[in-house]
């Protein structure tokens, strides 16, 4: 309820005042003495989504001279939308159809009368909207879904038919050409590059409609299978001017005639390496299109395109990083850390997705106040492994539970003094565990916890991986950053030194962490000047990727976070997550040839 007073008497008229000061007869009007409603507010229209705006009048009741009278507003009902600003305005857009209804009573101190008035709020008229959801492509033979996406503009309104139809290209048949979603079979035996329109009016309650099209490319049998690995649509890139690469394989029964990227429409002929294309030096902006075309010898194309979104993900990472652990299938990130409380972050590098992991543990978990010191993942049982310094859990990534797995009262084996690094290896379903104290490799049974010493070392180990296609097990060695780089590898029965560099100018032994690139012999570490470091196994030489990448110290002091690497095999990139020199942390994706990268998730620590 709201009230205001007029502090002035109201008369009816300048004649009435008039005829209040003298004269007689019988044409002489009398003067007002009771309060009465002499200016009733008439009813009000509105329209949804419109700006209302109604000032209340002051001359709606009148009473004798030198009667005060006081104003109250009251609202039986009011639309969403409408309000009553300063007890004589009714203002807003309306949010939908309705009847507000408004009473103005009127009071002096002996009587009371009251005015009625509505605002009857209509539908807006609006014509619906539609736009088609649709791949770009279609390759023969594949089944194909099209959606609708169609929103009637009244609120009272609703989408009462779809009515989908080919316009052009070989006939198809569409399987549901009168709803919202439609399929189709692309035809096979394509014999020429061609492609497929369609068309879709949806019509709403009131007879409106809209239409919307969509034009599909056929890719052929015979046309190249490519992809764009670098760079990612998301991201925040290391300079104006970056290589661009991604996989190209021609079809069985054709050859490859060229690839060629377009950026921002101007034209870069791709170099074609065995099943890898790449081009150097290419220009982008923040918002940059790209696309990718593959031309088979016979004509046939096939492509992939994206726009570039300079941003990151909302999701950042402001403790102490442990590790990453990454799933090449999905594009899962998972990055570990630790500040006032254990973190899981979640990122993906396909759908762009992030999140911070909710997860809950038993009153007696084991490892309460202990800082991870590495994750990876059991992509059989869709599980995110931690590491602690002398045990090792599970998070189930359905239900967010985290359990222990083993430690000392939990599995038999040697007691874990300072677990490192951890490596899940999917082939043989076994866990390895790198102790840096106890300077040896175990793999651990995750159905009852017990660890197998594999490996002995003479020196503490830092990190562990093992190879997909070999099984051969990787491992680092040292303790500071004054060390050598030196990498064993231990095939079941024998161990090899792959690597040995004594040039303590090039930073000394790794960090933490170590990826591999089995197919081209080659692995990754971040050396103790901070360098993202390839090793080459096979000619034992060491190559500078990028310089003074991360912040780093010796691992014995707990204040460093630990470097998460890993070699996406399917992307031919390396994934990366550190600490700058300014202190904040980043998540990078790198090309490990050019060294360009793009940032996509960082975090500011204290």
């Amino acid at each position: 309820m709201t009230s205001y007073k007029l502090y002035k008497p109201l008369f009816l008229s300048l004649s009435l005042a008039l005829a209040g000061c003298g004269g007689g007869g019988d044409d002489e009007t009398p003067e007002v003495t009771a309060l009465s409603v002499v200016n009733p507010i008439p009813d009000q229209t509105a329209t949804v989504d419109t700006l209302f705006s109604f000032d209340l009048p002051t001359d709606i009741c009148s009473a004798a001279a030198g009667e005060d009278i006081t104003l109250q507003v009251t609202q039986a009902s009011l639309v969403a939308g409408l309000s009553i600003l300063g007890g004589d305005k009714v203002f807003g857009s309306p949010d939908e159809p309705g009847v507000a209804s408004i009473t103005i009573t009127c009071s002096t101190e002996t009587e009371s009368v009251t005015d009625e008035f509505t605002i009857t709020v209509s539908d807006k008229i609006a014509n619906p909207t539609v736009e088609v959801n649709a791949p770009n492509t279609a390759k023969e033979g594949t089944t194909v879904t099209l959606n609708a996406i169609a929103e009637d503009g009244n609120i009272t309104g609703s989408i009462v038919s779809y009515a989908w139809e080919q316009t052009s290209g070989i006939a198809v048949t569409l399987t549901n050409a009168d709803s919202a979603e439609v399929t189709f079979t692309a035809p096979d035996n394509i014999t020429t590059q061609s492609s497929l329109k369609f068309s879709v009016t949806v019509t709403d309650n009131d007879g409106a409609t809209d239409t919307d099209s969509v034009e599909i490319d056929l890719i052929s049998a015979f046309a190249p299978d490519v992809s764009l690995s670098f760079p990612l649509a998301l991201g925040v890139y290391s300079a104006d001017t970056i290589d661009m690469f991604g996989n190209v394989e021609a079809a069985s029964g054709s050859t490859l005639d060229s690839v060629i990227v377009f950026v921002d429409g101007l034209e870069h002929e791709a170099t074609v390496t065995n099943s890898t294309w790449r081009v150097e030096d290419a220009t982008i902006t923040d918002n940059s299109e790209i696309k990718v075309v593959a031309t088979s010898a016979d004509g046939f194309i096939n492509y992939e395109e994206i726009m570039l979104i300079k941003t990151l993900y909302d999701t950042s990472i402001d403790d102490s990083i442990s590790d990453i652990a990454v799933s090449e299938s999905t594009g899962d990130i998972y990055v570990s850390s630790e500040g006032t409380s254990v973190e899981f972050k979640h990122f993906n590098i396909n759908t762009f997705e992030n999140s911070d992991i909710t997860f809950t543990r038993a009153a007696d978990f084991a490892h309460l106040g202990q800082a991870p010191t590495s994750i990876t993942l059991d992509t059989s049982s869709n599980d995110l492994l931690v590491s602690y310094q002398n045990g090792v859990s599970k998070i189930d990534l359905e239900t967010y539970q985290e359990t222990e797995v083993s430690n000392e009262n939990l599995g038999g084996g040697d007691t874990p003094e300072l677990i490192l690094d951890i490596f899940y290896d999917v082939n043989n379903d076994l866990l390895y565990v790198a102790d840096f104290n106890n300077k040896t490799i175990s793999n651990v049974d995750l159905d009852d916890g017990e660890r197998t010493v594999i490996e002995t070392s003479t020196n503490g180990i830092l990190s562990v991986a093992v190879a997909s296609i070999s099984d051969d097990i990787y491992y680092s060695e040292g303790a500071s950053t004054s060390n050598n780089v030196l990498i064993d590898k231990f095939d079941g029965t024998t161990t090899t030194n792959v690597y040995d560099s004594d040039d303590e100018s090039n930073g000394g032994s790794p960090v933490s962490d170590l990826a591999i690139n089995e197919a081209d012999g080659e692995m990754f570490i971040v050396n103790g000047n901070g360098h993202l470091m390839k090793l080459d196994s096979i000619n034992n030489t060491e190559t500078i990727v990028i310089e003074n990448l991360f912040s780093v110290e010796s691992v014995s002091n707990s204040l460093t976070p630990l470097i998460g690497l890993h070699y996406d095999s399917t992307r031919n990139v390396v994934i990366a997550a550190g600490r700058d020199a300014d202190g904040t942390n980043k998540l990078l994706v790198i090309d490990p040839v050019s060294g360009d990268y793009a940032k996509v998730a960082t975090g500011t620590v204290d």
